[in-house]
């Protein structure tokens, strides 16, 4: 799919998006982004612009984006390892997840191939979620800490 489909595609998605609960960060940002860093080759300010053009596109009355945030992604990707092994340890998520990554044409122009590639580009796109945060949500995003937030404590601000 070439990005403009996907554009649209994403853009038709988000516009009906309406009163159907909340939004958690792997669905407006991971799975997105990844696409346009990875396949599509965009660089940061197009992401931006793809971004800021998405977000002013919805309807935001009830729009809330509620974002995991680890200050610590090193540690967090070795429990995730962990945590998403089969019976045996063997560690699928993370092997599939750095042969994706690998493989893909940024991936392959880059060089990436180690944990260290792999825990780069999720640094690289962390830094780059939360410049969107504060540039274009604003107000209506949550920014909770990974492993550490207290459901009791988000409630009253999820109306």
């Amino acid at each position: 799919m070439g990005f403009h489909q996907f554009k649209e595609l994403i853009f038709a998605r988000y516009r009906s998006f309406r009163e159907t609960g909340y939004l958690f960060e792997c669905c407006f940002f991971q799975n997105i982004m990844e696409t346009l860093i990875l396949f599509h080759l965009l660089d940061d300010s197009e992401i931006l612009d793809f971004y800021h053009a998405l977000y002013s596109s919805i309807d935001q009355t009830n729009f809330l984006l509620l974002y995991l945030y680890s200050d610590k992604l090193e540690e967090t990707i070795r429990a995730i390892q962990k945590e998403r092994s089969d019976g045996s340890g063997a560690e699928l998520w993370y092997q599939m997840f750095l042969q994706y990554l690998s493989h893909s044409p940024y991936g392959v122009q880059h060089g990436f191939h180690s944990f260290e590639d792999m825990v780069g580009h999720l640094k690289h796109r962390q830094n780059l979620e939360l410049r969107i945060l504060n540039e274009a949500i604003g107000g209506n995003a949550i920014i909770l800490p990974s492993k550490e937030w207290d459901i009791g404590q988000l409630m009253p601000l999820v109306k």
